[in-house]
């Protein structure tokens, strides 16, 4: 990263989705600042938790749409905003659920509406930059769907889209992603993928020479530092 940051970063997730908690996990797991204070179901759980805590929860995730449970759960959201002005809040969405939001948060002062497609396996990078750069954050996709008007499209800044590590093959970034981001074994992927044991054995080796990583943990700070170099400084300078 461009800018070291000693301070732990404390995440409270809100999500339904299995897959999304396990992934999140996961990548937030593989993160040197990351600490997850607690995974919950929705936003009434969030509060309950805030009210009994004993340090500050600094990013509050949001997966919109496996939480959205009423008519007023946008207000709801709001209601949380205002009432943890010590947390960044961080909205993620798709779909359909993604265009509700920018319509009916477009003058929230949440810190970041993001299309999860767009981010991929890039929130560890975006809490980072809500916290550590103060900026209110969007993907591309989120931006288009906020009317011009609004104040988080004003106030915005939308990362740039996924590129490649130039030094690594679509073939072997995809086993990266599954291995080092998802948190599959070799095993896992062998089946996912379709792919022979020495194959993914091979390709791994590969990646993890070319990113010059020891290791799962280096390959994933080497990956986030050049998704931090290529997507984020553009949003931030």
């Amino acid at each position: 990263m461009t800018v070291e940051h000693a301070k732990d970063i404390v995440v409270e997730i809100a999500s339904q989705d299995p897959f999304f908690i396990f992934t999140t996990r996961g990548l937030l797991g593989r993160d040197r600042r990351a600490r997850i204070f607690n995974t919950v179901n929705n936003l009434k759980e969030i509060r309950d938790d805030l009210a009994g805590a004993v340090s500050d929860v600094h990013a509050i995730i949001l997966d919109l749409g496996s939480i959205a449970d009423s008519n007023a759960f946008f207000e709801d959201v709001c209601v949380l905003v205002h009432e943890t002005p010590r947390s960044r809040v961080l909205c993620l969405a798709e779909g359909m659920m993604l265009k509700q939001a920018a319509e009916n948060l477009a003058n929230a002062p949440i810190n970041a509406l993001l299309s999860k497609k767009d981010l991929g396996y890039c929130l560890h990078l975006a809490i980072r930059a809500v916290i550590d750069e103060d900026i209110v954050l969007l993907t591309s996709n989120s931006r288009k769907l906020l009317p011009e008007s609004s104040t988080l499209r004003m106030k915005g800044r939308a990362i740039a889209p996924h590129k490649m590590h130039p030094n690594l093959s679509k073939r072997i970034s995809e086993i990266v992603m599954w291995r080092i981001f998802v948190g599959l074994d070799n095993p896992d992927i062998q089946d996912e993928l379709l792919l022979g044991t020495d194959t993914v054995r091979e390709y791994v080796s590969k990646a993890y020479a070319t990113l010059g990583a020891r290791g799962e943990l280096e390959a994933f700070e080497a990956m986030s530092d050049w998704w931090w170099v290529s997507r984020f400084v553009p949003a931030i300078t």
